[in-house]
């Protein structure tokens, strides 16, 4: 929303299922009167703004419009929990930006040594927040997704991109941390062109110079001896991405291969068949062990591809997935086929997030 103190915000959270969602809402001063602001996404990447004001109303208007969205969000199982975190560009949400991101085809695991041993590879943490692009011109701050329409992000993020003066950066964000791992623009030259290892250096040397508030750089290995220490430290994160030292920044997807190379890592559990949904797709669940007793808790859904035969309540099926949340359901999970040849208790444990993660689900 603005960065214009509120007069009155909510955070709105709901969950179940896979679902884990946030709503934030605030009433906030404009010219002489007020707007009724929103934000809405998964929890800690609420970057879906706008408003429910197109012009300025009264304040006793506008609580009522506040009054009525709150009482409709918590009716459908919203609960409030503390004040909204402000966000910025409810004004330009939707708008083309120009500004288009350079895409990562896929490798395999047994690929990914390939990239660790060649001198000419960077290597990166692969992270699962919202990809962004920005543009800081004369003070003002475009954030734009991979669609290139202009988004919302939070205050602090455009309060830490504003110590950058003119430039374009290209990060995910994550939580209410933007993670940037290019620069592509400085003071009005384009940098497109240049080497990554260049782009790359700019960017650390920038960010380390301004401090920006809620503005990281990615963790980054350039040497096999470095790639070879970051790699385990990376598995129970979603996965690396490996970028050519001497690569230009060309947006869009390459048809095939590319100088910038993305690998998920990828674990496989079985689980137990809870109960059998429509349209070829079942419920999960686990065995937890937790007060000296072990109960079968839901990990959310699978859908059965058409070569496979639906499972049945109670049979034991493999699963791969990217990693689960703890309380909440696996992330992108794969059906592998039924498992006749293991006993009913062969469960084994999930990978999960990091509990310093802030990323979405």
């Amino acid at each position: 929303m603005s960065l214009i103190t509120a007069i009155k915000s909510v955070a709105l959270f709901y969950r179940a299922g896979s679902s884990d969602k946030e709503y934030n809402a605030s009433i906030e001063p404009k010219g002489d009167g007020y707007v009724v602001n929103f934000a809405y996404g998964p929890r800690g990447n609420a970057i879906h703004i706008g408003t429910k004001t197109q012009s300025p109303v009264s304040l006793a208007e506008a609580e009522k419009i506040y009054d009525m969205l709150v009482r409709s969000k918590t009716s459908k199982g919203y609960v409030p929990n503390g004040d909204a975190t402000p966000f910025s560009g409810v004004d330009t949400a939707g708008r083309v930006t120009g500004l288009v991101p350079m895409l990562l085809n896929p490798i395999s695991e047994d690929e990914a040594q390939r990239y660790i041993d060649d001198p000419q590879w960077y290597m990166q943490e692969k992270l699962d927040g919202k990809r962004i692009m920005a543009r800081v011109e004369n003070g003002v701050v475009t954030a734009s997704n991979r669609k290139g329409l202009s988004v919302g992000i939070p205050a602090e993020v455009e309060g830490g991109l504003k110590a950058f003066g003119d430039c374009v950066v290209d990060g995910e964000l994550v939580g209410a941390k933007y993670i940037l791992f290019d620069m592509l623009e400085q003071a009005g030259r384009d940098l497109r062109d240049e080497r990554y290892a260049y782009r790359f250096d700019l960017l650390l040397e920038t960010v380390a110079m301004y401090k920006p508030v809620a503005v990281e750089t990615v963790a980054s290995a350039f040497g096999r001896i470095f790639k070879e220490a970051l790699f385990p430290t990376l598995r129970h994160k979603e996965g690396v991405v490996f970028k050519r030292a001497d690569s230009k920044y060309v947006p869009g997807r390459p048809a095939s291969g590319g100088s910038q190379l993305k690998c998920k890592f990828w674990s496989s559990v079985t689980a137990v068949v809870m109960k059998v949904n429509d349209k070829r797709s079942v419920a999960l669940g686990l065995f937890e062990a937790g007060n000296g007793e072990t109960s079968l808790v839901g990990v959310g859904n699978v859908t059965i591809p058409a070569n496979y035969d639906v499972p049945q309540y109670g049979d034991l099926v493999e699963i791969k997935y990217l990693y689960a949340y703890p309380g909440g359901s696996l992330y992108q999970p794969q059906y592998l086929g039924k498992r006749d040849d293991v006993p009913a208790d062969n469960v084994g444990m999930l990978k999960f997030k990091s509990d310093d993660s802030d990323e979405d689900a």
